[in-house]
């Protein structure tokens, strides 16, 4: 079984605060989650894999893909 994930545990290893972590579930604009009661978890391998899709090799290709993500999100 794969390790879960609270939203602490995402903020402190992206360094990320948790409220960006919960305004991505809000926008769908982050990895895969389940509800457990209240309380969402993330499978850890869902994480990786969603970082990894994230990987750029400059700024440029990081500006197009955002862009790209934007156009793509349902209006």
């Amino acid at each position: 079984m794969n390790k879960l994930l609270r939203t602490e545990d995402l903020a402190a290893v992206t360094g990320e605060p948790p409220q960006r972590w919960r305004a991505r579930r809000v926008s769908g604009d982050g990895p895969p989650f389940q509800k457990i009661g209240r309380r969402a978890f993330y499978i850890e391998s869902d994480v990786t894999a969603w970082l990894e899709s994230r990987r750029v090799m400059n700024t440029a290709e990081a500006k197009a893909a955002r862009i790209a993500r934007i156009e793509a999100a349902p209006k």
